[in-house]
Order: structure tokens, then sequence, then C-alpha cells
């Protein structure tokens, strides 16, 4: 039911640019895309109504397509995959919670809640938690400082 594939396009054209001087434009253009996304979640609560339900069931589908990337790949070592399961947790942390965030509908909460929750159980070991951009984009000014 949910295409969650396209919230993982060009992941690591997003990755590269997270640095303090490409993040705030290039989550500009994850939010501007994640936001079509967003019309058929709020459609779908709209027609339901029911926040814990579509946070569960967009928390499982895209926890069953990142597994299913997983298991695309070739990993050469237990680290290899490791490495890989950080960058998408990297991603996932950086552009896709924050975007969530940034909706600020009736669902947001409990989507971004359902999402950690799910990531937990499906990739043991791996816990994120969810920040706004804000919060992501300040990380960067405080290294600058040297405060971080």
């Amino acid at each position: 039911m949910w295409q969650v594939n396209g919230l993982f396009e060009n992941m690591e054209y997003y990755l590269k640019r997270f640095n303090k001087k490409d993040y705030p434009e290039t989550f500009e253009e994850y939010e501007k895309m994640f936001r079509e996304f967003d019309k058929v979640c709020m459609s779908h609560y709209e027609h339901h109504g029911d926040a814990d339900g579509l946070g569960e069931s967009v928390a499982d589908a895209i926890c069953e397509y990142v597994k299913a990337l997983a298991a695309q790949q070739s990993f050469q070592s237990a680290r290899h995959e490791a490495q890989w399961q950080e960058q998408i947790n990297l991603f996932v942390v950086t552009y896709l919670l924050p975007a969530i965030l940034e909706c600020r509908n009736d669902y947001y909460k409990q989507l971004a809640k359902a999402i950690e929750k799910k990531w937990s159980k499906a990739f043991k070991g791996y816990k994120i938690k969810a920040g706004t951009f804000e919060t992501v984009n300040s990380g960067f000014q405080k290294k600058a400082f040297g405060l971080f």
C-alpha cells in the first residue's frame, strides 16, 4: 500500500550533502519531495482518522523496505553491513524524521514515535531518535563554535 521507496531515492546524494554548508538547502529539497508522500498519509488519515494505526502502518512499510534493501546488498563482512546500516540510520534521522516533524499535522508525533519503536525492533542494536531540522542543523553550529 505505502510506496516508501521514494523516501529513500537519492539517499547517497543527500548524505553526501549532509554538511554545514549544504544541509539546509538539501533538507528543503527532501522536504518538498516528502510533502507528496505526506499527502497520501493525510488522505489515509482523513479517511480512517486513526493516527496510531497510520503510524504503525507506515513504520512497518519503512522498516520492511529497508530490510529488503539490505537483502539486496552483497555485504563482504559484518562490519560492512554495520556501516551500511549506520548510513541508513543517519539518513533517517537527518532527513526522513525531521521531514515528518516539519509537517506538524495531526499525526506527525505518532508517526515519528512509531518509526523509532519499529526501527529498534527491526534492526537490533540500532536505536534512532527523531529530531527537528533545527536540532540537527544546530549540531553544525555547536561543533563550529567548539561546544560539541
